[in-house]
C-alpha cells in the first residue's frame, strides 16, 4: 500500500502559492492536482483541524453554537467518540505518526487519538534550550510571554521524524508553523538572542515589513518542505507516495482592517492551498478549479483507501471531480464563536456570492469596566467597548465574480441575504443533529498555565 503524508503549513496564504516563491511546492502540484478554489472551514487552527482531521464541521464537533456559557471554543478537544482520519487509518492496519509544533494538533488536545507516534515536540529534551531562547526573546520585547511554540520550525520536526524507524504502510503528519506569526526569518531561529534578528508579534503597526518577513518564512517552509521531498526520492517510495499538502487557515496583512486571523471569512484567511500528489502519476497535471473544501480530505482518503467510517460525512470525495468532472460544493459554511463569546459570525459561499454576517451574542459592558480597571488595561481595550456597543447584527454580501477583494457591500440592494440565511440555519440544524446522535460529550481540555502559555504563543490569549 501507499505511504501517506498530510503535510500542513499553518496560516499559508493560497495567493503566496506560486513558481517564485514556493517553487518545491508549485512542483508537487506538477506531478499531482491542485485544487485552485478550496476553502478552509475555519478562520482559525483548532476547529479547522478538527475539520480536516474528520470530514465534518466544526459545528458538528460540539465547537460552535452549542458550548455551555463558562466554556470557550479554545478549550475543546478532539472528541472521544469520534473516529479521526488517523483512527481509519490505524484501523486499516497503517503505522500512524504525527509531528506537530501546533498546541492544538498535540495530546493536549486529544489529537494522538489514532497515533501510534504523537510526542509533544516542544517538550522534547533536544529543544530545552528554545525554553531560555524565548524567555530571552520576550525579556527583550518587552513581554511577560514567551514564544516557545513558534521557535519549533519544520526542521526540527524533520529531524524528529528521521530518527524514527520507517514503515512500509504508514500515515504521517506533519504540522509547521514556520509561516505562522510571530514574523522572523526562520533561518535565524537560533541566534534571535542576539538582538541582531527582527521579530515582529503582530504585523500591526508594521505591516509592510511583515509582509516581507511572511515571505521569508513562506520560502524557509518551501524549502523545508523541498527536503522532505527529495528524502522521499533518495529512499525511492515518492512515486508510489500519496501526499496532500495544505494550510489551515491564511492570515491578515490589514485587508478588511484584519491582521493576523480568527476573524470574520474573509477570502485572505480562508482560501487555502490544496495539492494531492497521487501514487504513480495519477491524475497528474491538473488543475481543479471549482469550489471545493479542507472538509473533503478525509472522504477523498476513504474512498482512495477504502476506510471504513461509522457515520456520513460533510465532505465529498475530490475522486469525483477528477474522475466523473463533477461539480464542486455548491455552498461552503462557517460559523463561529469570539473567543469571549460576545459575537457570533459566520458565512455562506457559492461559487459567485458571498453572504458573511456578523450578530452580538451578550453584553458585559460593566464586568469589562471592573477588569480593565483593575488590569490597567483601558486603553487596549477602547476597540472592544467600540465592538460592545455596535450594532447588533451585521451583514455583508460580495459578488466575488467582480469584487474578489471584497470591497464592495452589497446587502443593501441584494435580494439574496434571506436565502443565504435560510442555507445557514439548515446548516446549524444538521450538524447540531449529528453533534446529539453520534458525538453527545465535549472533551474539554484541562487548562494550567502550561496550557495558557502555549495559547499565548499562538496569540489566543492577551
Amino acid at each position: 500500500m501507499a505511504p501517506v503524508y498530510l503535510y500542513i503549513m499553518d496560516a499559508l496564504r493560497a495567493d503566496h502559492v506560486n513558481d517564485k516563491l514556493t517553487p518545491n511546492i508549485m512542483a508537487l502540484a506538477r506531478d499531482g492536482v491542485q485544487f485552485t478554489n478550496a476553502y478552509s472551514q475555519a478562520t482559525w487552527s483548532s476547529p479547522s483541524m478538527m475539520s480536516m482531521m474528520t470530514g465534518l464541521y466544526p459545528t458538528a464537533i460540539g465547537m460552535f453554537g452549542q458550548l455551555p456559557e463558562n466554556i470557550k471554543p479554545k478549550h475543546v478537544g478532539f472528541p472521544k467518540t469520534l473516529d479521526s482520519i488517523s483512527t481509519l487509518f490505524k484501523k486499516k492496519g497503517y503505522h500512524t505518526a504525527a509531528y506537530s509544533a501546533n498546541i492544538f494538533f498535540s495530546p493536549t488536545y486529544g489529537m494522538d487519538q489514532g497515533f501510534d507516534e504523537m510526542p509533544q515536540v516542544y517538550d522534547l529534551p533536544e529543544f530545552a534550550q528554545r525554553a531560555e531562547l524565548s524567555r530571552k526573546i520576550a525579556r527583550r520585547m518587552g513581554h511577560r510571554r514567551e514564544l516557545n511554540l513558534p521557535l519549533i520550525t519544520s526542521k526540527d520536526l524533520f529531524a524528529i521524524y528521521q530518527k524514527q524507524p520507517r514503515h512500509q504502510e504508514s500515515f504521517t503528519v506533519f504540522w509547521s508553523m514556520d509561516t505562522h506569526d510571530p514574523f522572523y526569518d526562520r533561518t535565524q531561529v537560533d541566534q534571535l538572542d542576539t538582538g541582531d534578528v527582527e521579530i515582529l508579534q503582530s504585523a500591526q503597526g508594521k505591516r509592510e515589513k511583515a509582509k516581507l518577513l511572511y515571505r521569508d518564512m513562506v520560502r524557509f517552509s518551501d524549502e523545508q518542505f523541498g527536503i522532505f521531498i527529495e528524502d522521499l526520492k533518495r529512499q525511492g517510495i515518492y512515486e508510489q507516495s500519496f501526499i496532500i499538502l495544505c494550510a489551515d487557515h491564511g492570515e491578515g496583512f490589514g485587508e478588511h482592517g484584519v491582521y493576523g486571523h480568527t476573524s470574520l471569512s474573509y477570502e485572505m484567511l480562508i482560501h487555502v492551498p490544496l495539492i494531492i500528489k497521487f501514487p504513480d502519476k495519477q491524475y497528474m497535471g491538473h488543475d481543479v478549479n471549482v469550489m471545493v473544501g479542507l472538509i473533503d480530505i478525509v472522504p477523498t482518503l476513504v474512498e482512495y483507501f477504502e476506510l471504513d467510517v461509522p457515520y456520513g460525512l460533510h465532505g465529498k470525495s475530490l475522486l469525483s471531480r477528477l474522475r466523473d468532472k463533477e461539480a464542486g460544493h455548491q455552498t461552503l459554511f462557517v460559523y463561529d464563536e469570539t473567543f469571549d463569546k460576545y459575537w457570533r459570525h459566520g458565512m455562506v459561499r457559492t461559487h459567485d456570492l458571498k453572504y458573511i454576517f456578523r450578530e452580538r451574542i451578550a453584553l458585559r459592558l460593566k464586568k469589562q469596566f471592573r477588569r480593565w480597571r483593575k488590569r490597567n488595561l483601558f486603553r487596549r481595550n477602547l476597540l472592544r467597548l467600540v465592538r460592545d456597543i455596535a450594532p447588533l447584527q451585521t451583514a455583508w454580501i460580495f459578488d466575488l465574480n467582480t469584487d474578489l477583494q471584497e470591497k464592495q457591500n452589497l446587502s443593501k440592494r441584494h435580494n439574496w441575504e434571506p436565502e443565504a440565511k435560510r442555507l445557514l440555519e439548515e446548516y446549524v440544524i444538521q450538524c447540531e443533529t449529528f453533534f446529539k446522535q453520534h458525538v453527545k460529550h465535549h472533551n474539554l481540555v484541562k487548562r494550567n498555565a502550561i496550557v495558557d502559555q502555549r495559547l499565548r504563543d499562538l496569540g489566543y490569549l492577551e
